[in-house]
């Protein structure tokens, strides 16, 4: 039990990312548990858990998130207060002997995070694993809206250093203030840090314009039950083989497996590029580094596949990941009326549904340092790799979660998919292959694009049949037609893709109005209001509105002959619109 009182207490709002993150566990109560972040730390110096305890309790008293509740002001705003005084349950888990403890130590932590924390609760549940009596390991779960990925390297060394105290006979150690939640909230309203966010919101408009409406365009399937399955492959062979590559290469060791992912999702698309949310730590500043607090935001980022070679990838994702990186710290306020305006700027929906993480492997064992393996110990590598089945969940938001993860003094590759996207054996086989080809890309200088394509034919489909791509959209025309149909009072409706050797291809839309009100601005925002959310549809590119319906309703140039009025009806080039009220949830 740690029991406290008199530390540093007070009530503030919540950083940026902190209030994307309450709002989303606002929205998926009450089935947010899985949002919850597992913890274990290795305390196999103490004797006994009383001395864990100690060193814990050093570190709530440092780190004001570890001890903050969140809630709502009396205007409906969101706040988190820090507590002075309160209690921390600490239980005890005896593991047996003979098995393997850091993954009992790992099971425990999942435990204390089956269910959603409470209002009333400190954001902290945590147990001394114990073989014999004797301390293994701390399990934690920690609210996502206090922590991050990033924060647990922190919480680790400050519980290392604080129990080092206490085995030296410091029974109540202390560490060194540091920075706190309330101070990143000020330092957000800073007007240099709202320009920065001014700045990111531009980024985001452009790489939203570029992004296409239908990341899977292959035939749709029946999905499984439950929808959503995840797989992990813990991988030495993906660890050594980054280091190796980005070594040679001089790019960090992370944008290996983002390429890899990035040239497989492509391929798979059959896309010229790859589209998908990074997930940034914002920890650019030193002061940031040594916050506990949630700083991670997802920011839009393409890989394009201009090159002939994996390497070439590998250095086109390092420069794309930099770049969306700094662009990583801005208001989540401002991005919901933001998709919405370029939704109706583009008139399609945007395919956000992929997001990439590859949380702390900069700074794990093994991705920086080591020995430089030859080419065949390279390729020997994945038979020590292991495969299983992690996780099912009935209802997410996301089409694929892919993760990069330190795991138990290796690494974790980890795929989280819905399945009415890819089967359970195209998940799988994704995972394999992005190990394949990070070790035959470090294997091998020469390692090509089109070599990768030959690597992972049964993960490579047609797309389906009766879909279009025009420009980065994927489109049923009949589906164009219906959708024209719909929105419009019109009685006579033609939609046509028309496609010249020196621009992109358009959708045209010509159609008959009962009204002389018409135009084609009035016609696309009807179809824009009639979009919903499907995917595999778009508004026209440009309407044409005639007097008449020609005899052959499929001759385009006949249309034209009867045309009164045209225009592309879309709306002039958004910017970041203001802010809108995300309090009712």
């Amino acid at each position: 039990m740690i029991e406290f009182s008199g530390w540093p207490a007070g009530t503030s709002g919540l950083t940026w990312s902190q209030s994307a993150m309450w709002d989303l566990i606002g929205w998926r109560a009450p089935h947010d548990a899985y949002l919850n972040i597992p913890a274990t730390i290795d305390v196999t110096a103490a004797s006994d858990p009383a001395q864990v305890v100690a060193a814990l309790t050093a570190v709530l008293r440092r780190h004001d998130a570890l001890r903050t509740r969140y809630g709502f002001d009396a205007d409906g705003e969101a706040t988190q207060t820090v507590a002075g005084q309160g209690r921390l349950v600490v239980t005890v888990d005896e593991a047996d002997a003979g098995q393997d403890t850091a993954a009992t130590a790992m099971t425990v932590a999942l435990d204390l995070g089956r269910l959603p924390f409470t209002a009333s609760e400190l954001p902290v549940r945590a147990s001394v694993v114990t073989v014999a009596g004797r301390p293994r390991f701390l399990a934690m779960s920690i609210y996502h809206v206090s922590v991050d990925l990033w924060c647990l390297d922190v919480i680790e060394r400050d519980v290392q250093q604080s129990l080092a105290a206490v085995l030296d006979g410091v029974p109540a150690p202390t560490l060194p203030p540091a920075p706190a939640p309330a101070e990143q909230v000020e330092h957000e309203r800073a007007t240099v840090t709202r320009n920065r966010s001014e700045r990111a919101l531009r980024y985001w408009a452009r790489e939203l314009r570029a992004l296409p409406n239908e990341q899977f365009p292959a035939p749709r399937r029946r999905p499984d039950t439950p929808r959503y399955r995840e797989a992990a492959l813990r991988s030495e062979a993906v660890t050594v083989a980054s280091r190796v590559l980005a070594r040679r290469l001089r790019v960090g060791p992370p944008a290996v497996p983002l390429a890899a992912f990035a040239v497989l999702r492509a391929l798979m698309a059959d896309s010229p590029s790859c589209h998908f949310n990074v997930l940034t730590a914002n920890r650019h500043a030193p002061r940031s580094r040594e916050l506990v607090c949630d700083l991670t935001q997802p920011v839009p980022m393409r890989v394009e596949l201009c090159g002939e070679s994996f390497a070439d990838a590998v250095v086109r994702t390092a420069r794309a990941s930099l770049n969306a990186y700094r662009h990583g710290h801005y208001d989540p306020r401002r991005v919901p009326a933001l998709v919405d305006a370029i939704r109706a700027e583009c008139g399609r929906n945007l395919d956000l549904g992929c997001t990439v993480n590859t949380a702390r492997i900069d700074t794990a064992a093994g991705w920086r340092a080591g020995p430089t393996p030859t080419p065949q110990q390279i390729r020997r590598l994945p038979a020590a790799s292991t495969f299983w089945w992690r996780g099912t969940h009935d209802d997410l938001d996301l089409a694929l979660l892919f993760q990069v993860m330190p795991w138990q003094d290796g690494t974790l590759l980890s795929l989280w998919a819905d399945t009415e996207r890819l089967s359970t054996s195209d998940i799988r086989a994704m995972l394999l292959t992005i190990e394949q080809i990070v070790v035959e890309g470090a294997a091998d200088d020469a390692l090509g694009i089109g070599d990768i394509r030959r690597m992972c034919p049964g993960l490579l489909r047609t797309p389906d049949p009766g879909l279009v791509r025009v420009g980065p959209a994927w489109i049923d025309v009949p589906a164009v037609r219906e959708l024209v149909r719909t929105a419009l009072p019109a009685p006579d409706v033609a939609v046509f893709v028309r496609r010249r050797p020196d621009a992109d291809a358009t959708v045209e839309a010509y159609l008959v109005a009962e009204h002389e009100g018409m135009t084609p601005e009035r016609a696309h925002e009807a179809c824009v209001a009639a979009l919903g959310r499907e995917r595999r549809v778009a508004t026209p590119d440009r309407y044409v509105v005639c007097a008449a319906a020609p005899d052959d309703r499929t001759d385009r140039e006949g249309w034209l002959r009867l045309a009164v009025r045209s225009g592309s009806g879309r709306p002039a080039t958004v910017v970041a619109p203001d802010p809108v009220d995300t309090r009712a949830r």
